[in-house]
């Protein structure tokens, strides 16, 4: 059961650390659009609306 469990937790890690990014967030109720792994960084490099 232990190594069932233990495997369960590796394989959502390695989906929730794949992911790479934020795509939306929010602080004092203002939302803001986060980095998004599937867009080219030049794309999304000093863009105004991320926080670098």
């Amino acid at each position: 059961m232990r190594q069932l469990l233990l495997t369960l937790a590796a394989c959502l890690l390695d989906i929730v650390a794949a992911h790479g990014g934020t795509s939306n967030y929010t602080i004092d109720g203002i939302d803001y659009a986060g980095y998004d792994p599937n867009s080219p960084p030049s794309q999304q490099d000093n863009a105004p609306w991320l926080i670098q």
